[in-house]
Order: C-alpha cells, then sequence, then structure tokens
C-alpha cells in the first residue's frame, strides 16, 4: 500500500541543478530560505527572511522495528495491528539519500530518496504563484511510503522526524479533533502517577490537524500540519516525530 500527499501546484518547466560535494545548496522564496548539506543531502536549517531569524531544521524519513511477541502476556504482545509497540527505543535512519533539486517558476523542491519504496519532497511555493500568499510562508513536505518490503516478521513502521534547536522541555501540543489544544508532557499523566514501560508507544497522541512544540524562552514555536489524521509525539527536546504508514508480519 502506497500513501501520497499530493501538492495543489506542479512544477512548470523545472530545471535539475547539481549538487557540488563540498557545498550547501538552497531553496528559498520572499519568505523563507531552506540551506541544505552537500555532504549529508539533508537539510540544517531553516530562515525567516522577514525577521531574520534562523534555527536549525533536520527532516528525514526513519523506521522503528516491530516487536515480534505471541501475544501470550504483557511482554509478548507483538507490534500488530491495533498495537504499536516498537522493538527498539529509537527508530532507525535509512542508509543512503540519493538528492535532487528542481526549480521552476512557481515551485521549488529538493527531492530526496531514501529507498526503493520512501522518497520525500521538500517544496516551497513561490509567492508570487499563489492565490494566497500565506502558502509562501509555509514549507510543504510531502511523503510517498511504500508498499514497505517485509522482512520475516519484523516489518516496519515508517515515521517523519524532524529536529530543530528548540527547547521544549519535554512538552508539546497536539490538537483536540481539530479544536483545542492539549499540553502532552513526556512520561506523564495528569490524573495518576505513571509508570511508562513503553517509552515510545506511551508517548503518542493522536493528530487530527496538528502537532507543534514551543520554546518559551525563545518565543519561538514549530508547527507540523498534517493532511489526515495521525500519530506523534516529542520524544527529545526539539524533536517531532509522526506516525506515516506501518507494515507488520504479526497479528
Amino acid at each position: 500500500k502506497s500513501n501520497r500527499k499530493r501538492a495543489r501546484n506542479s512544477v512548470i518547466q523545472p530545471s535539475t541543478i547539481g549538487i557540488s560535494v563540498d557545498h550547501t545548496f538552497s531553496i528559498e522564496n520572499d519568505v523563507l530560505k531552506l540551506d541544505f548539506s552537500s555532504l549529508t543531502n539533508s537539510l540544517y536549517q531553516i530562515t525567516n527572511k522577514k525577521t531574520g531569524m534562523t534555527t536549525s531544521l533536520k527532516v528525514d524519513l526513519r523506521f522503528y522495528s516491530g516487536y515480534v511477541g505471541n501475544n501470550q502476556g504483557g511482554q509478548n504482545q507483538a507490534s500488530g495491528a491495533y498495537i504499536f509497540r516498537p522493538l527498539e527505543k529509537t527508530a532507525w535512519s535509512f542508509p543512503t539519500v540519493l538528492t535532487r533539486i528542481m526549480k521552476g517558476q512557481h515551485v521549488q523542491e529538493v527531492h530526496q530518496q531514501f529507498d526503493t519504496w520512501a522518497t520525500l519532497v521538500t517544496r516551497l511555493y513561490n509567492s508570487s504563484s499563489s492565490s494566497e500568499n500565506r502558502n509562501s510562508e509555509v514549507v510543504e513536505f510531502e511523503w510517498t511510503v511504500g508498499p514497505i518490503p517485509l522482512t520475516g516478521q519484523t516489518g516496519h513502521e515508517v515515521i517523519i522526524n524532524y529536529e530543530t534547536d528548540l527547547n521544549n522541555q519535554g512538552v508539546c501540543y497536539t490538537d483536540s479533533n481539530g479544536r483545542q489544544f492539549i499540553e502532552r508532557v513526556l512520561n506523564y499523566r495528569p490524573t495518576w502517577k505513571f509508570q511508562n514501560t513503553e517509552p515510545v508507544a506511551g508517548n503518542y497522541n493522536p493528530i487530527n490537524s496538528a502537532i507543534y512544540i514551543r520554546d518559551s524562552k525563545r518565543d519561538v514555536q514549530a508547527t507540523i500540519l498534517v493532511d489526515r489524521a495521525e500519530g506523534g509525539t516529542s520524544l527529545r527536546d526539539g524533536q517531532i516525530e509522526v506516525m506515516l504508514h506501518r507494515r507488520l508480519g504479526v497479528d
């Protein structure tokens, strides 16, 4: 199964630009500039050209390996159709990323291929090409995942990972069915003493519209808007991850 996020505008007369091994490269519009490292082929910082503020930002696809169990008791519960129970506490990175840049009249894009079945497009709209200038004030990430390969029974649980330099002190906020936002504190529940035996899944929360983290001292906020219901969390300061797609060999 493949899931795809589609852009509203297409690239017109794109040009492909070669990447030098020892330089950075960037895409930008009137509002934002995104800088990529040619050594890692990854985004590493974002600049708001209106305010002059620059903050680190790394975005990539990663995956958890699903826990393989026999579903006979708590510790033998497998990660499957109704249970998210990853084998490790940290998601795996893909070993190789291929990147190309495309710049057109209306859109600038960086295409990253993490595997034959996992790609990510980072997109900026030019303000002059948009009927609403708000489109130029956001960065769009379009992922395509699937069909996910199945190795034995382990499977893959694929996330998109956002890394910033914000200090959110273990707190993130998720929307309540598109209305108010709910404070989510890492490894904490407001109404009882919480002992978390599942450090990843125990901190995941539903997202219908958005998830954000905030650095109160710097007065900076990073918000991720989703186009479908997904699950997400902030497991480390400055980090947001959103579950994209899963394929497991058990249950």
